[in-house]
């Protein structure tokens, strides 16, 4: 009997396709090549072997959880893996999502450097309208920046049973690669300045010169110590999270990109493939956790932040 000229990912998907709901379990999948396919009725423990194995491998596939109509755990076809759009989609949002956070991480820390200023000129650029200027204008150009990602993205076929949505390899693989790491360290270095700038700020604070009238000596004028408010240091405080989160999590995509680049041109082995898979799953988890974390750190070291997340809550 002659084995089908169809690979097993091949399979793996018509099995899924044909099924009620797009969703199949295992033995769905293996009953399934087995009655289209009679040459696999036969040596069933090492093909099911490679169905498993492509199952665990390949994003194409992700495990979708039970349900009172299927009782047993089945699987579906990942939305970006199967539709080139979606797969461009899903990249072009998620650059544009990621560097727009880091954008408005700096303009709000630098915001934090006018409004505590000693200087009124400096104080003055604080205001609503340049900030919606900010945003709406830096929001128009970080669109237009990652729009090459909805042209060089692409699902690629790594072997007969993986494929990945990931930027096409070449230049744009390398393009992304140094952005990714002069991105994260350039938002580092500014975080870094407002941060040394706004604690700046507060210690100018600590000495001022007092006016004081009187109605016999005339007018004297003496050096007096300001006490930092706790509101101050709470507010040194949520400013050096912001940079050491933002520093220790999001550095983690400029490493994973620059690996990336450096062997996109190798042949890789089915247990390399699945590293670089997984450390791409670690890399987009870490993105998030200094945008997701932030409320609960700034709960933690200021008073001021819980009363007025309470007040809000309590529509006070």
């Amino acid at each position: 009997m002659t084995k089908p000229p169809i690979c097993y990912m091949k399979l793996i998907t018509l099995a899924i396709q044909n099924s009620p709901g797009q969703k199949c379990t295992l033995n769905g999948i293996y009953q399934y090549i087995m009655d289209h396919c009679p040459y696999y009725r036969e040596n069933q423990a090492k093909w099911q072997n490679f169905i498993r194995h492509s199952l665990s491998l390949n994003e194409l596939f992700v495990k979708v959880a039970r349900d009172d109509k299927q009782p047993e755990a089945g699987y579906n076809i990942y939305f970006t893996s199967k539709n080139i759009i979606l797969c461009r989609l899903c990249y072009y949002t998620s650059l544009f999502s990621n560097v727009l956070s880091s954008y408005c991480l700096i303009l709000s820390s630098s915001d934090r450097v006018f409004v505590i200023s000693p200087y009124a000129s400096i104080r003055q650029r604080s205001t609503l309208r340049l900030s919606y200027f900010y945003i709406i204008g830096g929001t128009i150009f970080w669109m237009l920046f990652h729009s090459p990602s909805l042209v060089f993205t692409n699902i690629t076929q790594i072997s007969q049973s993986i494929s990945i949505c990931f930027y096409q390899v070449g230049f744009y693989l390398t393009f992304i690669s140094f952005y990714s790491i002069i991105k994260e360290s350039s938002s580092t270095l500014l975080l870094l300045i407002c941060g040394i700038w706004a604690v700046k700020n507060i210690r100018h604070l600590l000495r001022v010169t007092l006016s004081i009238g009187t109605r016999f000596s005339g007018n004297t004028r003496v050096v007096g110590s300001y006490i930092i408010h706790p509101k101050d240091r709470q507010f040194v405080w949520m400013i050096l999270i912001d940079i050491l989160l933002y520093a220790i999590f999001c550095s983690m995509a400029a490493i994973f990109l620059t690996h990336q680049q450096i062997t996109q041109y190798q042949q890789k082995s089915i247990e390399q493939v699945q590293l670089d898979i997984f450390l791409k799953q670690i890399t987009v988890f870490c993105l998030h956790i200094p945008f997701s974390i932030s409320c609960y750190t700034y709960l933690l070291v200021s008073k001021t932040y819980r009363n007025t997340i309470k007040n809000i809550f309590l529509w006070n």
